[in-house]
């Protein structure tokens, strides 16, 4: 990315960097029509299935209408992976609707989820890490945020770890994550990581380790898929009705 690129781009919340230049946002949104990218049209109680961008101009965007559109909501959100692979959306209000088409106003900004190296989502509560470590088992580390080359994980001063320092090696790394209404939970494994970073969170009264996961290469697939379902579901939320 350019430096003139980059200063279009400001932080926002929750992971977002945003960018309200008119510009970039029809370069963007016209890059992915003219490569057939897969856009998603998203309210609240709807998802789409893939569709694609059919036209855009001042005037507004032109999207092809899913077979199964309910047309119930004048306010939508529109999401789509860019050529880095990381998720992109803009909110815009539905002018008018034809037999195959979706046509609504022009977008004033346009989201995308900062991108790190190794891009760290939050977990439900109540999400457990167990790992080994010189012949024994420890349990119960609160999880607190995952990505797929590590996770951070913390447990009451009182119940500190004997001998879980930095540095130090372990292994059979298992992570409970509580299910929903929707679903039930799951566990992820890692055979080994190690700990590059220990210290004492005084406000909570709690000890923290910086894990760094050396997975193997099921078990990067699946972190990588929880991670980029945790991405589309951080996504989803704030949808407009």
């Amino acid at each position: 990315m350019s430096k003139t690129t980059a200063a279009y781009w400001t932080t926002a919340s929750n992971g977002y960097e945003k960018t309200g230049s008119p510009e970039l946002i029809e370069r963007t949104i016209r890059s992915i029509m003219e490569k057939h990218r897969f856009v998603v049209l998203m309210h609240k109680g709807y998802q789409s299935g893939n569709v694609v961008i059919v036209d855009i101009g001042p005037g507004g965007v032109v999207i092809d209408k899913p077979v199964d559109w309910p047309g119930v909501s004048r306010k939508i959100r529109v999401l789509f992976r860019d050529e880095a692979n990381v998720w992109n959306y803009f909110t815009v209000t539905v002018r008018a609707e034809t037999k195959d088409t979706v046509k609504t106003d022009f977008p004033t900004e346009l989201f995308r989820l900062q991108r790190r190296a190794h891009f760290r989502v939050p977990v439900p509560a109540g999400t457990t890490a167990a790992f080994s470590m010189g012949g024994r088992r420890h349990e119960g580390l609160a999880v607190g945020n995952l990505s797929v080359g590590g996770m951070l994980a913390c447990v009451p001063a009182a119940d500190k770890p004997a001998g879980v320092k930095e540095q130090a090696r372990i292994e059979n790394i298992v992570l409970a994550i509580p299910g929903d209404d929707k679903e039930g939970g799951r566990e992820l494994a890692v055979r080994r990581g190690l700990i590059v970073r220990a210290f004492t969170d005084e406000e909570r009264e709690q000890v923290c380790f910086g894990v760094r996961f050396s997975p193997a290469p099921r078990e990067e697939e699946l972190l990588l898929q929880y991670v980029r379902n945790s991405e589309l579901e951080a996504l989803r939320k704030g949808v407009a009705v």
